[in-house]
């Protein structure tokens, strides 16, 4: 019996019974309100009821990737007709490229210029059309005989019968009467002549100062281009006009405030250092005018007292008693 006791098992089912009399008895007070649940049982159900709302309350995950607001900052350019205003066409057409209007016309613009300056640098004109004509009609050629003679070996056709792969198009050059047509040619030397007439007449405005602004412009760009081609070759001009043609006026665009804000305070910091320039130079001004006056002063008593020495000398060397010769 003693033994039982002291068993482990007899211990372990001691406290299961201990436990159940323990949840029996608070539950039976509680429904008969006899008495309260114990603080400790309480406690432990506030705790296990807000690890349950910490659980369920949701939580915002922010991607920083999508909140990140891109700010973008389209250029619409003004309708202008060629005809009406060939000068003004040309300006809202440079724009537009400078500006990104378009992307994928001014990114195709800017690689064709930098691709042909880098390329005509190390070759000719010469050596890549006819390196272009050449590789163009070999594929041609070997795409033409392949398709024929894989068609006739594989289908067992002869070739009369093989329809030629560039059928369509030797169908429409034969149906045309040539590839340049009259009505081409005379829209194209208009257009051309419209273009020739629009950049005179902007040189024209520009050499003749209609506008004192814009003149001055042309003159400090006209000069800047004038010493960097004195300096740099051609080419490498053209790639760093390319470069800033494309990515300053953009740049300016996107940056307008900062920029603006900058520029305006460099102003102001000018004009102060120049104010205060000017107060220095009057100052100095004044300061020269009073040392001039002061010597002119003293130069002119000097002059007086110098003229009255001199004639006190002559009264003195003058002889007295001298009687003319008979």
């Amino acid at each position: 019996m003693m033994m039982d006791i002291l068993s482990p098992s007899f211990h372990n089912g001691h406290k299961f019974v201990a436990k159940s009399y323990a949840a029996s008895t608070t539950s039976i007070t509680t429904q008969g309100g006899i008495a309260p649940p114990s603080p400790r049982h309480s406690m432990d159900e506030a705790m296990l009821q807000k690890v349950i709302v910490a659980e369920k309350k949701p939580t915002m995950t922010i991607d920083t990737a999508v909140s990140k607001k891109t700010v973008s900052f389209p250029f619409k350019s003004p309708v202008v007709s060629f005809n009406h205003d060939p000068s003004g066409y040309l300006v809202t057409k440079l724009q537009s490229l400078m500006y990104w209007e378009h992307p994928s016309q001014s990114a195709g613009m800017l690689l064709s210029i930098l691709g042909g300056v880098y390329l005509t640098q190390f070759y000719s004109l010469l050596y890549m059309s006819s390196a272009a004509f050449t590789l163009l009609t070999a594929f041609n050629w070997v795409y033409v005989n392949l398709h024929f003679h894989s068609n006739r070996i594989l289908s067992g056709k002869s070739a009369n019968d093989i329809a030629h792969p560039h059928k369509v198009t030797l169908a429409g050059q034969g149906e045309r009467r040539t590839w340049i047509t009259e009505d081409q040619v005379n829209h194209s030397c208009h257009m051309v002549l419209n273009v020739l007439e629009g950049i005179v007449e902007k040189l024209m405005k520009l050499v003749l100062i209609e506008d004192s602004r814009q003149s001055g412009w042309a003159v400090v760009l006209s000069f800047v281009l004038w010493t960097l081609a004195s300096l740099i070759s051609t080419k490498s001009l053209v790639i760093l006009m390319s470069l800033v043609f494309f990515s300053a006026p953009r740049l300016y665009l996107e940056h307008q405030v900062k920029v603006d804000r900058y520029l305006t305070q460099q102003r102001e910091n000018l004009m102060a250092w120049l104010k205060e320039h000017q107060k220095q130079q009057v100052i100095l001004y004044q300061f020269a005018d009073r040392a001039q006056t002061t010597a002119l002063s003293f130069a002119s008593v000097a002059m007086r007292t110098g003229q009255k020495l001199y004639d006190q000398y002559q009264k003195k060397s003058k002889p007295i008693g001298d009687k003319p010769l008979q």
